[in-house]
C-alpha cells in the first residue's frame, strides 16, 4: 500500500508511522528487484514495456523515500513544539528581541494558513502560491498556548515586540512556541478581554475573519416607503413596507456607517435596523445615496446599537476576485427572519447597467450564489488571502425566464469610489463620463479608409454631448486609439487586469476617475495623431431615471406641466411604457441628449376640467414645444415666462402643431379655484415656491 499524507481541515496532522513507511518501502524494493531478475532472464518483444515498468517502480521508490524523510522531519518538529509548549506553560517567558541568526529553535517559519494545505512545502521556509490561494478557514494555533508575536523592525535586522498594536493580515511576524511566518488569519478571540490592546483604547472591533463575527456585522433593514406618483405629482402612492440588508463598515476615520443598496431605502419615510439576534429596532438616518451605483450610507445615533457590533473591512481597491473564486453572501432574504448564508463562485466580471438607474455602465461581478429579495445590500465575502474582507455588495439578479442563478454584486472597487467621493465632497457627485458615443471599427477596409495603419485599432466618435466638457475638445469623426495610455481594440475594449485573455469596455478606465478629473485620449483627426485632455463630467440623460422627490410640477389655468422622466412614463403607462408610451416621448427617452445642463423636456400631462378649459381636456401626455413663440428650456423657464408675460393671451404650442390659448388674466385668477376644486394645495411643487 502506498504511504500518503492526509490533511484535515484543522490544525491536526495525520501521518503514517515510521514502521508502516519502512514496511511499504521494503515491499516496493522487493517488487523492483523481482522485475530486474525477470528482465535479465527473458528476451521477447515485451522487454521494452517491462523496462519502462521497472523505471517507474524505481522512481516510485525514490518518491516514497522522500515522503518518509518528510514524515520524520514533521515528527521531529511536533516533538520540539510539544516540549517547548510544556516548558512555556510551567515557566512563562518575557518577549525578547532577537537577531535572525539568534532566533531560538522553536521559531519555525511557515505561513499560518486559514485552511487545509494540499501537501507539505518542498522546503522548510517555502509555501507554494497555490497553497495560500486554496486555503480555507482555520485558526492558526491549536492547544492552550498563548502566542506572543514578534514583528520585524523596518530598517533593522532585529525582531521586536509591539503588544499595543496587534498584527495585521499579511504582516510578517514570528510567534514564540509555534509556527510563524506571514500572518494570514487571527482569530477574533485570540486576545483575552483584559489584554486586547484594541479594546483597551476604546477602539471599535474590526472583523478580519471568522464566519460568526462577519454574520454579526450584518443587520436587517426595515423601511416604510411612500413612493411619489409622477403622473399625479401632488399625491403619493399608498405606503408600503420593504426589507433589506445592511452591514457595518469601517472606512478611514468613519466607524459608524452602515452600507446598503440605494433601492432598499429609496423613498423611505422611516428607516429602522435590527442587529442579528436582537429584538430591538433602531432608527437609522440616511447620509448619502448614489442611485447610479445603487449604494447608500446609513448611520444610527444610538450608542447602544454600536456596542459590540463588529465592522467589515473593504477588500483592496485593486484586488478583484479571480474567476471561480468561492464567495459567501450574507443577508436577510424572504423565507425567514434570521440571517441567511449562501455560497457560490465568481462566474464573470464585466460592465453592466444597474437596474435602479441606467445612467451608465459600471463594473459588476456575476456570481451563482442565490440572491433573493431581501438579500439586497448584504455583503459578499471572498476566500483565500482575502477571506473576511468585503468582496462586494449584493444588489440584483438577471430577471429573465431563460436565465437561472445569475446574480450580481457591486465590487469593492465601486464601493471604494462611492465612499471616497462622499468623504471628499460631503455629497455624492457620481462617476466620470467621457461625454461622447463611439462606433466600433471591426471592418478592415473601413479602418484603412479612415487612415488607420494596419497595426492600429480604435473606435470612431459618432456623437458628443453638448452639455459635456468633451464638447469643446472632441469632434464627431475623431478616431480614439488610446485612453489613459492603453490601446483600444476595434471592438472598443481594452486589456483587463493586465492579462491577455480578459478584455473590458474602455469606459471602465473612465469610470475609475472622479468627476472633475482629467482623462487622456489619443485620437486620430484628419489622419494626424493628437493628444487630448478631457475633464470628466457627470453627463446626465435628458430623460432622468432619478428625478427629484417630491415630483416637480406647475399648474396654470388648469394646465398641468411636468418634466419628462422615466418614473413619469412608468406611472402613466405602466411597466410596458417602452411599448405603450407615445413615440415622441420614447425618442427623447432613448436617443435624446441635453443641449445644456439644465435642459428638460416638458410634458402637458393633463388638463383639469373647468369652464376655462372646455375643449382642451382631450389634450394629455403631449410635449410642449413653445410658449408665446419662445422655445422652453425647462420647467422653471416656463414658470418665469408665464409670470413675466404681459401679453393678453397665453399661447402654448404643443406637438403636431396643436395650440392651446388662454386669456392671461382669467387663467391667473381662476387657477386658485381650479386647485381648490381638485384638492391641490398649491400651483407648483416645493422646488419653485421661491418663484411666487
Amino acid at each position: 500500500m502506498q504511504p500518503t499524507l492526509m490533511h484535515q481541515p484543522s490544525a491536526n496532522l495525520t501521518i503514517l508511522t515510521n514502521e508502516d513507511s519502512q514496511k511499504n518501502t521494503s515491499i516496493y524494493r522487493k517488487e523492483s528487484l523481482a522485475l530486474d531478475d525477470l528482465l535479465s532472464e527473458r528476451e521477447d518483444p515485451a522487454m521494452e514495456l517491462l523496462g519502462r515498468l521497472s523505471e517507474l517502480f524505481k522512481k516510485q521508490e525514490v518518491q516514497i523515500q522522500t515522503l518518509n524523510d518528510e514524515v520524520q522531519r514533521l515528527q521531529g518538529r511536533i516533538r520540539r513544539i510539544s516540549l517547548e509548549n510544556a516548558d512555556l506553560k510551567s515557566n512563562p517567558t518575557t518577549p525578547q528581541a532577537y537577531k535572525p541568526e539568534e532566533l531560538p529553535e522553536n521559531f519555525l517559519q511557515l505561513k499560518i494558513m486559514r485552511g487545509p494545505s494540499r501537501g507539505p512545502p518542498e522546503h522548510e521556509d517555502e509555501v507554494p502560491d497555490e497553497h495560500t490561494e486554496q486555503s480555507r478557514e482555520m485558526p492558526p494555533s491549536s492547544g492552550s498556548l498563548r502566542l506572543k508575536f514578534f514583528r520585524r523592525v523596518p530598517g533593522d535586522d532585529r525582531c521586536g515586540t509591539d503588544e499595543d498594536v496587534p498584527p495585521s493580515i499579511g504582516e510578517e511576524i514570528f510567534s514564540q512556541g509555534n509556527d510563524a511566518g506571514q500572518l494570514c488569519a487571527l482569530p477574533e478571540n485570540f486576545w483575552e478581554d483584559d489584554e486586547d490592546p484594541r479594546t483597551e483604547k476604546g477602539e471599535d472591533r474590526v472583523v478580519d475573519g471568522g464566519e460568526e463575527d462577519l454574520t454579526d456585522a450584518v443587520v436587517k433593514v426595515f423601511a416604510a416607503v411612500s413612493e411619489p406618483n409622477y403622473a399625479v405629482p401632488w399625491v403619493y402612492k399608498p405606503q408600503d413596507a420593504r426589507t433589506g440588508t445592511a452591514f457595518a463598515v469601517t472606512w478611514e476615520k468613519e466607524s459608524q456607517w452602515l452600507l446598503t443598496n440605494a433601492h432598499v431605502i429609496r423613498h423611505a419615510a422611516v428607516i429602522q435596523v435590527r442587529k442579528r439576534g436582537d429584538h430591538q429596532k433602531f432608527l437609522a438616518k440616511l447620509l448619502c445615496v448614489g442611485l447610479d451605483c445603487d449604494l447608500a450610507i446609513l448611520t444610527v445615533e444610538s450608542p447602544q446599537f454600536w456596542d459590540g457590533l463588529p465592522r467589515v473591512r473593504l477588500r483592496r481597491e485593486d484586488a478583484l476576485p479571480r474567476l471561480q473564486e468561492e464567495v459567501t453572501v450574507v443577508g436577510y432574504p424572504i423565507g425567514g427572519d434570521n440571517a441567511c448564508v449562501t455560497v457560490g463562485v465568481v462566474s464573470r466580471i464585466d460592465m453592466q447597467r444597474y437596474n435602479v438607474c441606467w445612467t451608465q455602465s459600471l463594473l459588476a461581478i456575476q456570481i451563482d450564489a442565490a440572491i433573493n429579495p431581501g438579500n439586497s445590500g448584504g455583503p459578499c465575502f471572498g476566500a483565500g488571502d482575502f477571506s473576511g474582507c468585503l468582496l462586494g455588495v449584493a444588489f440584483q439578479v438577471l430577471g429573465r425566464e431563460d436565465a437561472e442563478n445569475i446574480g450580481y454584486i457591486i465590487p469593492a472597487e465601486v464601493v471604494h469610489h462611492f465612499l471616497t467621493d462622499y468623504i471628499q465632497n460631503q455629497r455624492y457627485t457620481g462617476f466620470g463620463s467621457c461625454g461622447f458615443a463611439v462606433q466600433p471599427l471591426e471592418n478592415a477596409r473601413m479602418r484603412l479608409a479612415l487612415g488607420l495603419k494596419p497595426h492600429q485599432s480604435g473606435v470612431r466618435v459618432t456623437m458628443v454631448h453638448p452639455a459635456s466638457a468633451a464638447h469643446e475638445v472632441v469632434s464627431v469623426g475623431d478616431l480614439i486609439i488610446k485612453v489613459q495610455g492603453q490601446e483600444i481594440g476595434d471592438d472598443g475594449k481594452v486589456p483587463f487586469r493586465g492579462t491577455r485573455n480578459e478584455r473590458i469596455d474602455f469606459h471602465y478606465l473612465v469610470s475609475k476617475c472622479f468627476v472633475g478629473d482629467w482623462c487622456q485620449f489619443t485620437v486620430l483627426r484628419q489622419k494626424k495623431q493628437r493628444e487630448l485632455q478631457v475633464q470628466l463630467s457627470a453627463v446626465r440623460p435628458l430623460v432622468l431615471h432619478d428625478p427629484p422627490d417630491p415630483p416637480q410640477y406647475f399648474i396654470i389655468g388648469g394646465l398641468v406641466f411636468v418634466p419628462l422622466s422615466e418614473p413619469f412614463l412608468w406611472d402613466d403607462f405602466g411597466a410596458n411604457y417602452h411599448k405603450d408610451a407615445p413615440i415622441s416621448m420614447l425618442w427623447h427617452w432613448f436617443d435624446g441628449v441635453r443641449e445644456s445642463m439644465d435642459h428638460e423636456v416638458i410634458v402637458l400631462s393633463q388638463v383639469l376640467a373647468s369652464p376655462l378649459t372646455v375643449g382642451f381636456t382631450d389634450f394629455y401626455n403631449v410635449l410642449l414645444v413653445r410658449f408665446n413663440g419662445r422655445k422652453v428650456k425647462n420647467l422653471e423657464h416656463l414658470m418665469l415666462m408665464v409670470q413675466g408675460c404681459e401679453e393678453e393671451y397665453l399661447t402654448f404650442e404643443i406637438e403636431r402643431n396643436n395650440v392651446i390659448i388662454l386669456p392671461r388674466k382669467e387663467a391667473t385668477q381662476q387657477t386658485t379655484q381650479i386647485l381648490k376644486d381638485n384638492m391641490i394645495s398649491t400651483d407648483r411643487s416645493v422646488h419653485y415656491q421661491h418663484l411666487q
